[in-house]
């Protein structure tokens, strides 16, 4: 049975298909990924946390932190460039520094910029489509999911995890959202404006 619009759902739902909010993300995720700046990328990264956030989608703050730190710390294990500090034997370069940074940063952008691109009714066309479709959404359920992995029994624990998702959230491509409406299209539109004009300013600007 196809559900329609109801008044509970966000202002997304009722102003903006499945397939146009999953194109308009597509054309914005290459600006992440060459966005140089990285105050620039941090605040992409807001823009996208707070769109979530109006749509009633978890916000994986320490995830994300940890996974930040994890990455930037990481990163520093392979020295490139000037030298900025000294922790005794073990030098912490600026090159690895800004690229550690922005590695972080790019894949958190990226982690929230799908998660309100894709829906749960994503139904690209073909098998591969339907393929692709069913990937980032059962992707989007594993990073809202807030069980945790065990270190004791990571292959349990990531078992039980995926059981979970399987079992709870369903793809269902026959939900029907409202279709994209001028305001939905102008919105979008100015989003996709927004991130390219950024590309294109900050290669103006000084890298950081």
């Amino acid at each position: 049975m196809k559900q329609s619009v109801s008044e509970e759902d966000s202002w997304f739902d009722k102003h903006v298909s499945s397939s146009f909010l999953f194109i308009t993300g597509f054309c914005i995720a290459p600006t992440i990924i060459l966005q140089h700046n990285l105050f620039i990328k941090f605040y992409q990264i807001l823009v996208f946390a707070v769109i979530s956030y109006i749509l009633k989608q978890r916000i994986i703050l320490l995830g994300s932190f940890v996974f930040f730190i994890s990455t930037v710390v990481l990163n520093l294990f392979s020295p490139l460039g000037k030298v900025l500090v000294k922790i005794g034997p073990f030098p912490i370069t600026e090159g690895s520094l800004n690229s550690g940074l922005s590695k972080a940063l790019t894949i958190i952008g990226l982690m929230y910029l799908s998660r309100f691109s894709v829906r749960s009714n994503l139904n690209l066309p073909g098998r591969f489509g339907s393929c692709i479709s069913k990937t980032l959404f059962y992707l989007n359920c594993l990073v809202e999911e807030k069980k945790s992995i065990s270190r004791k029994d990571i292959v349990g624990s990531l078992d039980a995890l995926f059981e979970k998702v399987y079992n709870n959230k369903k793809y269902n491509p026959a939900i029907r959202f409202g279709k994209t409406s001028m305001y939905g299209v102008i919105l979008l539109l100015a989003l996709l404006l927004l991130n390219w004009g950024l590309v294109f300013y900050s290669l103006k600007m000084k890298p950081f």
